[in-house]
């Protein structure tokens, strides 16, 4: 895989192809921190939701 600019969004294959090259140290860093990301996310929209109401 080359590295390039990436000004666009990654394709699915390429996050893919990057992810296999991570350490299994970095696969669970970057897993977890998406598993908090997402939570985050939910929760800011819960709160959204319950100030509205």
């Amino acid at each position: 895989m080359s590295l390039r600019n990436f000004h666009t969004p990654l394709t699915e294959a390429e996050v893919d192809e990057i992810y296999q090259l991570l350490t299994p140290k970095q696969r669970k860093y970057m897993d977890d921190f998406t598993k908090r990301s997402k939570k985050s996310k939910w929760l800011e929209v819960l709160a959204l939701k319950k100030e509205s109401s």
